[in-house]
């Protein structure tokens, strides 16, 4: 994993190799969803409801709220962070 954040209770971990975003309850350390990425997606950013990843290969941005997928749009040729500012 390139990146862990706990927001909510839960703790988010990037698999940019692996395209997956694996969601786990804090406390108990029992995952609660996996979803699915673009390759490249290391870094991640938290807020509220709100999770983002970034993809540093493919320049791409996702974002999930709830466990669904908001938006995957390709917004540069490589995106080393991203951030979510409230």
């Amino acid at each position: 994993p390139a990146h862990v954040r706990i927001a909510g209770g839960r703790a988010y971990v990037t698999s940019g190799n692996d395209a997956m975003l694996r969601v786990y309850e804090w406390r108990t350390r029992r995952p609660v969803s996996t979803l699915r990425t673009t390759p490249g997606s290391f870094n991640l950013s938290t807020d509220r409801a709100l999770v983002a990843t970034s993809s540093l290969t493919g320049g791409w941005l996702t974002v999930f709220r709830g466990g669904a997928r908001m938006l995957a749009k390709r917004v540069a040729p490589a995106a080393r962070d991203v951030a979510l500012i409230p």
